[in-house]
């Protein structure tokens, strides 16, 4: 099953990181994937920097394990 067909397309109101923390808990997930931040110009940066404060809050608040990964190229599929 992909995760486009279990509704993660939802479209909700308010702070995004929020948002996204309730979410992982009404869907009582076993693992959150996240990317570090926005990126923006070319260079992916490098340090403390290279968590934003939506990829912070969601690792400090879920009640499960969170891959935080690099942005995205393209669509990503995740089968189960």
């Amino acid at each position: 099953m992909s995760i486009s067909s279990i509704g993660a397309y939802e479209s909700r109101q308010g702070r995004p990181e929020r948002q996204i923390v309730n979410t992982v808990a009404e869907w009582k997930a076993d693992l959150a994937i996240i990317c570090s931040r926005a990126q923006y110009g070319d260079k992916p940066r490098i340090g403390p920097k290279s968590l934003g404060h939506v990829a912070r809050f969601v690792l400090d608040n879920v009640p499960c394990p969170v891959l935080v990964r690099p942005r995205a190229r393209g669509p990503i599929s995740v089968e189960r």
